[in-house]
This record gives C-alpha cells, structure tokens and sequence, in this order.
C-alpha cells in the first residue's frame, strides 16, 4: 500500500521542556523561516514569473466535500471566549542549537491530546528538534489560561525526510486529561478540489498578513486556495497568492471555519513552503498518513 509509510517518532524528556523554557527564552525565540523552493522540470529550475506555464489547476484528482465523510468532525468548547482560536498556537522548539518558533494547532482525536504542525519545524538537515513547548491560545506574548503545554512525543514521515515530500508532522501533547476538550479542535478528512476559501492562522514576523506582525501575535489571513499540479511528478499542492511570513510555518488552512466559538472548521492544509515573493503552498494531505503520525 503506497500509503503506508515509514514514520520516525521522537520521544521528549518532559521534565527537560519544562525546566528549559524560561519567560526569557520564550521572548527571545526567533520564528523559523519556512524553505523557499524551486521547481525542476526537464532539468530546468523554473522561476516564479514562469510557473503558470508548468502549473495547472486540477479538479478532477481529488473527491470533493460531498463526496467524502470526514471522519473526524469538529469540536468547540463552546465556552471559550476569545478572540484568538485556543486550537491554535506558538510552537517553541530548538534546532541546530537555537530557539526557535513556528505555528501549530490541536486536531480533533480519540486520544485528545494531539496536534499538527509543519514536518520542518521538528527535522531538518538530520536533527529532530527538542524542547518542544505548545501554547495554546497564545497572543500578544502573552499565554492563554492554558499555559505551557509540553510535547511529549513528535513524529515525521519519512517521505519528508528523504524527498521533502508531506512537509506535515504529528505533536503528542502531555496533558492531564483531554487538551481538545479545553481548547476545541479543527475537524479533518475532507479534501476538496479546485479553488475553495479558506482561512490560515500563523505567527508571522513580516510577510502579506494584515495585523501585527511581530511573531508574537496570532494573525489571520482569508482567501482562496487552489489546487496545483504541475508536469514534473510533484505530488498536488495547494497555493494561496500571499506570503504569510516567518514564523507562520505550521499554521492551519481550514475551510468552514467561523469563528472561535462556532464551526471551527475542517484542517485541509498546513503551511509548508513559499516559491517566489507572493505565494504560500501547503502540501495537500494524506489522510491516511495523518491518521499514521497521530496513532500514539
């Protein structure tokens, strides 16, 4: 089965994460810039001004919404109310000897204690990343009534390691209890084709956002995504006409999402890379594979 793949579980010494991050250390870590990369197409690296010449809107690979039964659906915690949705938040970590950030959020489980984030902001370059933190609901700097929740265990497909294909990996939150039942969590297995709206959440330091950009503020950028293929046997990805900005790699791309109290939406993507000035790709998921990196 093709979609059965080799995942690398890491697991992490709590009390170490707990000990290492100081409020210090948290102001001071710097958000990852997420790859830049290029396309090859009978060898020739294509840039971005000819990459419409080699992209191709494609409709027909993926099941729409009303074809497929999202297995895992929504879930709110109703009583949440604030303005940053508690699914999401800052990933602090360490790689290569330095402090780092990305974005990250809580998807909906049966363990309760899991959530997502870009595959390069826990490997890269032949090391796993350490001192892996969540906050969740984080904004301004400051953390929500959730505190610093740390991560126990992080898994990676090895597609990402060997190819830098499906730049997403798992985060085992350890939590006394359920964390989605405190924060809610995104829904997931619906891939729709073509173009769809969407929403991406991030912590980004400079890029197309429109807040505050200082990588300590949860941003939020809406707008249409669409589904790529191209002729040089990438698998699909799908494109959003913004750069989100360092810092944002991890974040979610949802569809029906409303608000941080009602429809939180379907998780359909995750920031991943950036190829020219202006536009933001995430891989599009494999469910199957997700289902693989959250199977603590």
């Amino acid at each position: 089965n093709e979609f059965t793949q080799s995942i690398i579980t890491k697991t992490h010494n709590v009390d170490k994460t707990i000990a290492y991050w100081t409020r210090e250390k948290m102001l001071t870590a710097k958000p990852l810039h997420s790859p830049s990369k290029e396309f090859i197409f009978r060898n020739k690296t294509i840039n971005s001004g000819e990459k419409n010449s080699f992209f191709t809107v494609a409709s027909d690979l993926i099941k729409s919404e009303s074809e497929v039964n999202a297995p895992y659906s929504v879930e709110i915690k109703s009583e949440s109310e604030v303005n940053t949705p508690l699914p999401v938040g800052i990933l602090f970590f360490t790689l290569h000897n330095d402090d780092y950030t990305c974005t990250a959020s809580v998807i909906t489980t049966k363990n309760g204690n899991t959530g997502i984030t870009a595959a390069h902001c826990l490997y890269s370059d032949g090391e796993y990343s350490e001192n892996v933190m969540f906050c969740p609901g984080y904004n301004n700097g400051t953390e929500s009534f959730l505190g610093k929740i740390v991560v126990a265990k992080t898994s990676v497909p090895d597609t990402y390691i060997d190819f830098d294909d499906d730049d997403y990996g798992g985060l085992k939150f350890y939590f006394n209890g359920s964390l989605q039942w405190e924060t809610g969590a995104f829904g997931w297995g619906i891939n729709p084709p073509d173009q769809v709206s969407i929403v991406v959440f991030g912590y980004p330091a400079d890029g197309d956002m429109n807040c505050t950009r200082n990588g300590d503020t949860c941003c939020t950028w809406r707008g249409n995504a669409t589904l790529i293929t191209n002729q040089t046997n990438y698998p699909p990805l799908r494109m959003v006409s913004a750069y989100l900005g360092v810092g944002s790699s991890g974040g979610p791309w949802l569809i029906r999402y409303e608000s941080p109290t009602h429809d939180l939406g379907y998780l359909i993507g995750i920031t991943a890379f950036h190829f020219g000035e202006h536009d933001e790709y995430s891989d599009v998921l494999n469910f199957t594979l997700v289902n693989q990196l959250t199977n603590w």
